[in-house]
């Protein structure tokens, strides 16, 4: 009765052990992870940028929110995802599933910022986006401005800048500490009245102390 018993139990203990070794493997395995894609300058969510991810062999596609699910990820691990969307810098981003989070939100930064046409000559109407180091720079130098505007009616209409009611300047979402005209600081942002926007070619945006961002406004040579 022992030994009958003992056969019994060997090829129990066997499916036991495979079977806990399946859950194991299948518990490493996250079921999903939710990719979100937002534009670095208005933190609006992208629709339509192509992803890929090679080591899992899964391509997808943003929705309106700008979020795709993917499926296959190990937890803990590195993966790399390819982004591509047009009008954006193509980027490689890293996503690393963890045990109770499996969602990321990452920020493509767009090569231009498109204003549509002018109504006289069709000709385009756009700002230029550049990146190097921790500088932003705004390239103004196709973009259709009024004749009597004014430098600081000019910042509430470019993307990630925003006038508040206290007249403050904010910049992609932080406070602008100083405000340089040619590399010269000012003493005060009421200067940017005094400055016709169609003589600025460029606005470049920097980190500052503090958690600040400076900015400095490139005028066109004379």
């Amino acid at each position: 009765m022992k030994l009958n018993l003992l056969f019994f139990l060997v090829p129990c203990l066997g499916i036991i052990n495979s079977s806990l070794y399946a859950q194991s493997a299948t518990q490493k395995k996250t079921a999903w992870g939710v990719i979100t894609i937002k534009d670095y300058i208005t933190h609006k969510p992208l629709e339509g940028v192509c992803l890929s991810i090679p080591e899992i062999r899964q391509n997808g596609i943003t929705n309106e929110n700008g979020n795709f699910l993917f499926s296959g990820f190990v937890k803990n691990e590195t993966y790399l995802i390819e982004a591509a969307y047009k009008a954006y810098r193509m980027d490689t981003l890293v996503f690393t599933p963890l045990q109770n989070q499996n969602a990321a939100i990452y920020y493509l930064m767009p090569y231009i910022i498109p204003f549509g046409t002018t109504d006289k000559n069709n000709q385009e109407n756009f700002i230029v986006i550049s990146q190097k180091g921790d500088t932003i720079q705004y390239n103004l130098t196709k973009l259709k401005i009024a004749q009597k505007t004014t430098t600081d009616k000019l910042l509430k209409k470019i993307p990630g800048f925003l006038i508040q009611k206290n007249s403050s300047i904010e910049v992609l979402r932080k406070t602008v500490g100083q405000i340089y005209i040619d590399g010269e600081k000012t003493t005060s942002q009421e200067m940017l009245k005094t400055i016709p926007a169609n003589t600025v070619k460029g606005i470049q945006v920097y980190d500052s102390e503090n958690l600040l961002k400076d900015i400095n406004i490139i005028t066109k040579e004379n």
